[in-house]
């Protein structure tokens, strides 16, 4: 293959993937795995976070985060 004028190996070494179907997932989780109890989920916040937004900019920080959330 030829990127940008230059000439690109894009072959795997042999054995790559050997041992595995597509769909086929290992068992990744040690058998003395022990999961850790749930736990209150709760927030936090930093002690140096600030609201304070860069004095114009507050419609555009408002356009990006409404863009965000689909509106």
């Amino acid at each position: 293959m030829i990127v940008e004028g230059k000439q690109v190996d894009l072959t795997l070494p042999p054995g790559t993937g050997a041992g595995f179907t597509p769909g086929e997932q290992a068992n990744t989780t040690p058998e003395d795995f022990l999961p850790s109890y749930a736990y209150e989920i709760s927030t936090i916040s930093s002690s140096i976070y600030s609201e304070e937004l860069p004095e114009g900019y507050e419609s555009i920080i408002k356009d990006y985060f409404e863009k965000m959330a689909g509106k």
